[in-house]
Formats: structure tokens, C-alpha cells, sequence
């Protein structure tokens, strides 16, 4: 499963994201099985905060999740980092 911490994630985009800094050995414990429609949708988040449309648009269409696929779309996490 491909996460955020493949992507180097910063602490300041960790705390952005989550409130807090994790490491990697933290994160997965959180992170058990192959949901990757969450991991997908951190992918999203991380790359929008980074104004990275194009790879936070390539991880957004990989949710396979209506619902949370709309979900992800209407957190306006862009407009807390700026």
C-alpha cells in the first residue's frame, strides 16, 4: 500500500493533516489491511496542500468509495495553508 510517508511528508504537512507529527512505525499501526481508499484519500490531501492538483487529482480518482470520494472533495483543507 502506498502511503504518505513514500511521499516524504514533512512534520509541518503532518500536523497540517493530522494535528501532530507520526512516524512511519505509528502511522502504519493506525493503518492495518489494504484500505486504499483512506490511504488514497491522505494522498489527496497531502498533494492538495503541496498545490499539487495534478497527482492530488491522480490519487482522488483511485478512490473507489462514492461517498467518501465526495467526502474528500468538500474538506477545504487548501484554504487552512494559506
Amino acid at each position: 500500500m502506498e502511503t504518505i510517508f513514500d511521499h516524504n511528508i514533512t512534520e509541518e504537512e503532518q500536523i497540517v493533516l493530522y494535528g501532530h507529527v507520526l512516524d512511519k512505525e505509528q502511522y502504519l499501526s493506525f493503518h492495518t489491511g489494504p484500505d486504499t481508499d483512506s490511504s488514497n484519500g491522505e494522498l489527496f490531501h497531502l498533494f492538495s496542500i503541496r498545490n499539487d492538483r495534478r497527482n492530488a487529482f491522480k490519487y482522488l480518482n483511485k478512490v473507489k468509495d462514492k461517498q467518501f470520494k465526495f467526502d474528500l472533495q468538500s474538506n477545504d483543507i487548501l484554504s487552512e495553508t494559506e
